[in-house]
């Protein structure tokens, strides 16, 4: 279980990472405020990308911000025991 745990967080990281980058193509658009929370944890740890680079450090990046916990406050309580 530990090593599903680590690839659903790596998974995550990847969709999390694209997900940030449409949204910030889709300025000045602007998403809700709770996305807005999402993307600055995002944003501080990995830029918008405007070129080409390695994404391995950046995909470990935000692997350890869904490790960490910090975005489960973004999660409804709900949904968590909705699969119980």
């Amino acid at each position: 279980l530990r090593d599903m745990n680590g690839n659903t967080s790596s998974i995550l990281a990847i969709e999390l990472l694209a997900a940030a980058q449409g949204v910030d193509l889709r300025k000045p658009n602007k998403p809700s405020a709770s996305l807005q929370e999402v993307m600055a944890l995002i944003r501080e740890r990995v830029p918008f990308y405007d070129k080409d680079r390695y994404f391995g450090p950046d995909i470990q990046q935000i692997t350890d911000l869904v490790a960490s916990g910090l975005l489960n406050r973004f999660v409804d309580a709900e949904m968590m025991t909705s699969f119980s």
